[in-house]
């Protein structure tokens, strides 16, 4: 992501001070974040422990400028399955149009034959866009990593053309988004509770991962 936005957008990289460099119960989490001129806000995350046989990284776009849906990647590695997962979340002000799904459901063809990620549910489900995707399964790194590469390939290819919108009224809604998984959880959320505190914890996901 840092380096497809940066090859079309001027970046501006944040002093985050101590949270830069977390360390709790053998686990280290390291987080960056940039402004990006004219979009948002970039966040990346990176947790491991046990020697990186445990691993997860974050990738968060939330636009500011951009009337887009917020966009986020995340893959985790436990041992030798993985786990991959590209959301993409109704947080606009005004509907996204069925069009700007197809780049997406095109990704989705390419991987219906890797398994699915299963889970139980989670209170944002009625939020995710349909066009959103998430596998889990051993030896798929490679595919992983490319439909990674392809639907943030995708979605800073629509940022161009994407309608403007008011970063007041933008901001109020991915502050919404921030509370609930602050306040309903999530699972990089109560990780990071777990390890660090509430106060902490909250900090990293509003300030940090949202730019808020």
């Amino acid at each position: 992501m840092l380096e497809t936005l940066h090859r079309q957008y001027v970046l501006r990289k944040n002093d985050i001070g101590s949270d830069a460099h977390l360390h709790a119960k053998g686990i280290r989490l390291n987080t960056e974040s940039w402004e990006v001129e004219g979009i948002g806000h970039l966040c990346i995350m990176r947790m491991n422990f046990l020697f990186n046989l445990v691993s997860m990284e974050t990738v968060v776009l939330s636009s500011v400028h951009k009337d887009v849906p917020l966009f986020n990647v995340d893959t985790m590695r436990f041992g030798s399955t993985e786990t991959f997962m590209a959301e993409l979340y109704d947080t606009q002000l005004e509907p996204w149009p069925p069009e700007a799904n197809k780049a997406f459901e095109a990704i989705q063809d390419q991987n219906r034959d890797l398994p699915e990620y299963e889970h139980s549910g989670h209170w944002y489900d009625p939020i995710l866009f349909p066009c959103s995707m998430a596998k889990k399964g051993k030896g798929y790194s490679a595919r992983f990593t490319k439909a990674a590469d392809d639907y943030i390939d995708a979605f800073v290819k629509q940022l161009k053309n994407a309608p403007e919108c008011s970063a007041d009224e933008k901001t109020a809604k991915t502050a919404e988004f921030a509370g609930r998984l602050i306040a309903e959880g999530g699972p990089a959320a109560d990780t990071m509770v777990k390890l660090f505190g509430k106060e902490i914890a909250e900090r990293m996901i509003r300030k940090h991962m949202y730019g808020i």
